[in-house]
C-alpha cells in the first residue's frame, strides 16, 4: 500500500496581528481517490459562477471554494454527506479529531459565502508559487524571509487575516476534509479558520511542485 503525506499548517492573526498561533500536522493515508458525488448546480454555485474572479480560477481552485461554501452553507448536512463518507473510505483518519469535527459541524449554523478577492488571490498565488519552487517544509514565511503578517501588511490587509496551507494530491475536496479533520494539530486551527464567520473574503491558489505530482494549496482569508 502506497502512502502519501499531507502537511497542514495554519496561522491566525488577531487585531493588528497581535496574536499568532502556528499548528502543524503530518500523517499518511491510503493512496486512493475519495469517491463522492459530483457538485450539483445550486444557490452556492450560482453566486460563485456569477463572480468574475471565481471564473478565472482553475477547475480545482473552483472546486475547493465551492465545497468550502457548501460546508459553510449547511455544516450539519456537509458532515452527513461528505465527512462521514470520507471517514468510511479512509478509516485510518478516524479518531478524536474526526469525532470532534462531527460534533462541531452538528451544532454549527449557516455562514456567509466566502467571496473571491483580488488582493487575496494575488497574495495566495505569490506564496503558492514561492513554496512550490523551493523544496522544503511548508511555511508561512516567504523564501526571502517575509512573515505572513508582513506579506499581508504589504498587500494592504491590516487587521484581520488568516492563512491555510496544504501539500498533497490535487484533490480539492480531500484537501478541505483533511484541513477540517486537523489530525495531529493541537487546537484545530485550520478547522476554526474555515468555520469562522468573521471571514468574508478569500483567495485560493494551487500550484504543482517540481515533481509534477503533488501540489501546494494556499488559502488566504480576510474580514475586510
Amino acid at each position: 500500500m502506497f502512502h502519501v503525506k499531507h502537511a497542514l499548517f495554519c496561522t491566525w492573526f488577531c487585531v493588528l496581528f497581535s496574536c499568532l498561533i502556528h499548528a502543524q500536522g503530518n500523517y499518511s493515508m491510503t493512496d486512493k481517490p475519495f469517491q463522492h458525488a459530483n457538485p450539483q448546480r445550486d444557490s452556492v454555485w450560482n453566486v460563485l459562477a456569477s463572480n468574475k474572479l471565481y471564473r478565472q480560477f482553475s477547475s480545482e481552485e473552483q472546486d475547493f471554494l465551492y465545497w468550502l461554501n457548501i460546508l459553510r452553507k449547511d455544516p450539519p448536512l456537509f458532515a452527513m454527506n461528505q465527512v462521514q463518507s470520507f471517514l468510511r473510505q479512509f478509516p485510518e483518519l478516524a479518531g478524536p479529531e474526526s469525532r470532534s469535527l462531527l460534533q462541531d459541524l452538528s451544532s454549527k449554523e449557516s455562514m456567509d459565502i466566502l467571496i473571491p478577492d483580488e488582493v487575496l488571490i494575488r497574495t495566495a498565488s505569490e506564496h503558492a508559487k514561492d513554496l512550490a519552487s523551493h523544496a522544503g517544509t511548508l511555511t508561512h514565511y516567504s523564501s526571502k524571509g517575509a512573515s505572513f503578517a508582513l506579506r499581508m501588511n504589504n498587500a494592504g490587509i491590516m487587521n484581520c487575516a488568516g492563512e491555510n496551507l496544504y501539500e498533497g494530491k490535487n484533490e480539492p475536496l480531500t484537501a478541505l476534509l483533511l484541513l477540517l479533520i486537523d489530525k495531529g494539530v493541537p487546537g484545530s486551527g485550520h478547522r476554526k479558520s474555515l468555520l469562522d464567520p468573521k471571514y468574508k473574503k478569500t483567495g485560493i491558489s494551487i500550484k504543482y511542485k517540481s515533481d509534477g505530482l503533488m501540489v501546494i494549496l494556499v488559502q488566504d482569508l480576510s474580514c475586510q
